[in-house]
Parts: C-alpha cells; structure tokens; sequence
C-alpha cells in the first residue's frame, strides 16, 4: 500500500511482538480458538515491517475497514475463562496478553482515528490513555 492511502499512527510498542508471538503459538491455539487464526489474518494485512524487519507499521484504516473482524476477535479474546487461560503454557499466556493488549489498544485508536496524531490523543491532561476503561 503506498503512503498516500496509509495513515499511520506511532504503533503499540508491544505490537511487534504481538505480530511474532501469534505466529508462534497460533498453532496451537488454532484448532480451540478461531480468534487467534482471525487475528493472525489481520496482522499479516494490515501490519508491514520495515526491511530490516526492525520496525512496523499499522494501516489502521485497513483495521477500520475490517472493524467487524476486530470485534470477533475482541469477543473471542474475551471469551477466554480464566480456567482455560490458567491451562496455557507460560508462552502462550504471554501471547494472549500481548494480543489482547495490540487488540484492544488498536479498537481504542480506532474510535477516534482518523482525527489524532498519536495515541497519546485519546488521553488528556489527567488521564493517561493507558489508563482508559473501556
């Protein structure tokens, strides 16, 4: 996608291992959760790294145009009971959190986007964005 049609914002600095860490574990989880293959899909759409596969870019109006992907995802990950979290390895829990963050934090942007330049948008002078409940 050429620049003129990606407006990117500065990505969640967990994203990039959120990106590694679904490849990772996705097998795993593919055949209990279809949210996590779901995912997986939207990343390798809407997340590009840089050639020396250092840094990476969210095209969030490719997220919005997928918001109803996103939102099975959110309810899928929501989904998850704490007895089946309990039941995952070190490993995948992690990647379910990072996860979870990246996809909730990039619905959070989305509720706003295109109208900010930074994540640090959506909070304000009392309130970090980080500590949104929503």
């Amino acid at each position: 996608m050429n620049d003129s049609r990606r407006r990117c914002l500065r990505a969640p600095a967990a994203l990039a291992a959120g990106v590694l860490s679904v490849r990772v574990s996705t097998s795993a989880a593919q055949g209990t959760d279809p949210g996590w293959r779901t995912w997986d899909e939207l990343l390798r759409r809407h997340v590009a790294w840089n050639a020396a596969g250092t840094a990476s870019t969210v095209d969030y109006r490719g997220f919005g145009a997928e918001r109803a992907a996103l939102g099975r995802v959110l309810d899928e990950f929501s989904s998850v009971t704490r007895a089946a979290y309990d039941g995952l390895s070190r490993d995948a829990r992690l990647a379910f959190l990072i996860n979870a963050y990246n996809a909730f934090t990039i619905e959070l942007i989305l509720t706003r986007y295109p109208d900010l330049k930074s994540i640090k948008d959506l909070g304000s002078f009392v309130q970090s964005p980080w500590k949104k409940k929503f």
